[in-house]
């Protein structure tokens, strides 16, 4: 039995990722590079998303509310907002996903 911060760290984030970085390249016109270093993550790490390699869960990239926030987070990154106040809606946004999607209520 996962517990539910194994599903956010091995399901939920990745796919929000996926789509953060689907969002930055696609709308936003960055290159992987500048999605990457805006992400803090690698520019590997972003191509595995774009071909869903990792970050695949397809709940996640149909829901409209969920892709709404990730679209805000998006704009949030992309307007290189304070750092926490980003991770603090990245967090709620798993939160809100693990709930919806896997019953999971995290504290």
């Amino acid at each position: 039995m996962k517990l539910g911060w194994e599903i956010i760290v091995q399901d939920i984030a990745p796919s929000l990722r996926a789509v953060i970085a689907r969002e930055l390249i696609e709308n936003y016109g960055l290159t992987q590079m500048e999605a990457a270093k805006l992400m803090g993550i690698s520019q590997p790490a972003i191509s595995q998303y774009l071909r869903r390699i990792r970050g695949k869960n397809e709940k996640i990239f149909s829901d409209g509310e969920i892709t709404n926030e990730v679209k805000r987070i998006a704009a949030l990154i992309y307007d290189k907002k304070n750092r926490d106040e980003i991770n603090n809606e990245f967090i709620n946004l798993c939160r809100q996903v693990a709930k919806k999607n896997f019953n999971v209520t995290l504290f």
